[in-house]
């Protein structure tokens, strides 16, 4: 047997074991699956290297070998313009701790996005996510001038903006999505913690109140492929 096709029955057999694991369970190392297999390290290096493209593990360096769940965030236009709320609803847990926050000046297109002269002074945050303790994510978002205040003081005590924001009486829905597969910037990369260089989800929300129709935010948040499986639904039945 080469070794290809001997790496790919071992990532067969080790995709089964790992389908009865809950996520984020420590494997084996390289060396003890050699031994267990009676099979070289290029074959189950190859067939970690299958696992870690199918998602079903996570290796994280210095670290060792997790197995990994795909979070299905599903978007349809009518939900609630919440990660934290859509992590719930598929069963994963969606932690987010601020980076950076600061008052800056608007640059594009979020200037334009929000309605507000280039250059006026906004509410800027980054935060930084996990999903069942993986990072998952990195996002930045601008608050329009006037609208929500002290925001970065209100993610001290909660973490979903989408709350924060029904705090100050307003109604939030997403009043445009963009979604793409792209390569993140450097510090980006950085902050997902990626080990190479990897394409990430892009998702871009302009969010405004149902009542007023007035612009809220605007944010641009890269996730990780091998932690969230992005579904858009669409039409009469999504």
């Amino acid at each position: 047997m080469s070794g290809t096709a001997a790496s790919a029955e071992l990532a067969d057999v080790l995709a089964d074991e790992i389908a009865a694991l809950p996520p984020g369970h420590r494997l084996a190392s390289e060396s003890e699956l050699m031994d267990r297999f009676a099979v070289g390290r290029s074959v189950v290096r190859g067939a970690l290297a299958r696992l870690e493209g199918r998602y079903l593990i996570r290796r994280v360096q210095g670290s060792g070998t997790y197995t990994a769940r795909r979070a299905e965030f599903a978007l349809t236009g009518d939900e609630v313009p919440s990660f934290h709320a859509v992590a719930s609803e598929c069963g994963a847990e969606l932690r987010t701790t601020v980076v950076s926050a600061g008052w800056h000046p608007l640059t594009a297109p979020f200037d334009s996005l929000l309605g507000a002269a280039p250059g006026a002074e906004a509410m800027r945050v980054h935060r930084r996510g996990t999903i069942d303790g993986f990072v998952a994510s990195y996002s930045e978002e601008w608050f329009a001038p006037g609208a929500v205040e002290n925001v970065d003081a209100g993610l001290g005590v909660i973490e979903s903006v989408y709350e924060i924001m029904r705090a100050f009486g307003f109604a939030p829905v997403r009043a445009l999505t963009t979604v793409t597969v792209d390569d993140p910037p450097a510090e980006v990369s950085r902050m997902l913690a990626h080990d190479a260089v990897r394409t990430a989800w892009l998702v871009e929300t302009l969010t405004r109140d149902a009542a007023s129709g007035r612009m809220l935010m605007a944010s641009r948040t890269w996730l990780r492929i091998d932690s969230v499986r992005l579904v858009v639904r669409t039409g009469a039945e999504a």
